[in-house]
């Protein structure tokens, strides 16, 4: 899902119009074909950045940021955090954010850099392991062990705890509300709440409170990945119900222990007014409306939106989508697309 520990590199990619508001949160693994054509952006630049991160290794500094712009692919400034593990990386009230889930870095798990230059404008954190940031215009927020905590950017510091009433394993927030995906004794369930954490909604999803999978809202649609089934219900936020059930088609990887299919728990985000569910090599373009998910071959094993569209990952490329195809792009390095470092294994935005 969202957190991979095994990684040897990380990297987070976030469309934001500079000086403007936009939000992010924090989300593969094989050979580069050659034969692939090359994107090299519109030659212009636009304004708009695309902020990348990369490690060489957990546990290995420097973690080095990367602004660029967004139709050029031109780096327009670089830093480096001293960060051992970066958990997330957003974008949200002005600022790009940045945060560790490393023990050493307890009580200064947080950082705030520069959009423009990335100089690190502040340095603070919880008083224990901090974890993914969850960010929608102004509103921020840090998962932790004990729940989800808010952060005040215009102080540069924590705020009080929600009183959520499940463990936000699996959520995503609005620029009103908070959406968390939970395992309950009565299955999987969806939790809908204001930004105060008061007043909670519960929608019962699925009674298989086995695996919960992933939540996404767009508009006035909620759309939650149910796991083993590999179905996505769609929940409509007037009225807290679901909807329909679309049977995702893909194919299913195989166990090669007992050498039957593996359950499919899809990823779902939201780009735009669009959702999109995703596994490994392949996208879905839901149509909640219709009760459909189109597949689309995709290079990487993550897919991420930005304001400027939709990237995946391979063996160190970035490609874009355009249309129903993706193309790769040129980034920072020699190679098409690739990023300074080793292959890029992981995304998150």
């Amino acid at each position: 899902m969202r957190a991979r520990a095994s990684l040897l590199a990380i990297v987070a990619l976030i469309g934001v119009l500079a000086g403007c508001n936009h939000s992010g949160s924090g989300r593969g693994n094989a050979t580069t074909d050659p034969t692939t054509t090359v994107a090299r952006g519109t030659g212009a630049a636009t304004g708009h950045l695309l902020y990348a991160a990369t490690s060489p290794a957990i546990g290995t500094q420097p973690i080095t940021i990367h602004a660029l712009d967004s139709g050029s692919y031109e780096q327009k400034a670089v830093a480096s955090i001293p960060f051992l593990h970066l958990a997330s990386f957003v974008v949200a009230a002005g600022a790009v954010w940045a945060s560790s889930d490393d023990y050493s870095d307890v009580g200064r798990n947080i950082i705030r850099l520069d959009p423009k230059t990335l100089a690190v404008v502040a340095t603070f954190g919880v008083k224990d392991v901090g974890g993914a940031l969850f960010a929608a215009g102004d509103a921020l927020f840090i998962r932790t062990p004990v729940g989800l905590q808010q952060i005040d950017p215009t102080q540069n510091s924590i705020g009080p705890l929600l009183p959520l009433d499940a463990f936000p394993t699996i959520m995503t927030i609005t620029h009103d509300s908070i959406w968390v995906l939970a395992a309950t004794s009565t299955g999987t369930t969806a939790i809908h709440v204001g930004l105060d954490g008061l007043y909670p909604t519960r929608i019962a999803v699925d009674p298989d409170r086995s695996q919960a999978g992933d939540i996404a809202v767009a508009g006035g649609t909620a759309v939650a990945s149910l796991g083993p089934s590999g179905e996505l219900a769609v929940i409509d936020v007037a009225t807290s119900q679901v909807t329909k059930r679309i049977k995702v088609l893909g194919v299913s990887p195989v166990d090669e222990a007992t050498k039957l299919p593996k359950p499919r728990v899809f990823d779902v985000i939201r780009q735009g007014d669009d959702i999109w569910a995703f596994t490994r090599k392949r996208a879905f373009r839901v149509d909640t409306v219709a009760g459909t998910a189109t597949p689309i071959p995709m290079p990487g094993d993550q897919l991420i939106a930005t304001a400027d569209g939709l990237f995946s990952s391979r063996d160190g490329a970035m490609s874009r989508l355009s249309g129903d195809t993706f193309a790769w792009v040129d980034l920072v390095g020699p190679e098409k697309g690739q990023l300074s470092g080793p292959p890029i294994l992981a995304l998150a935005g």
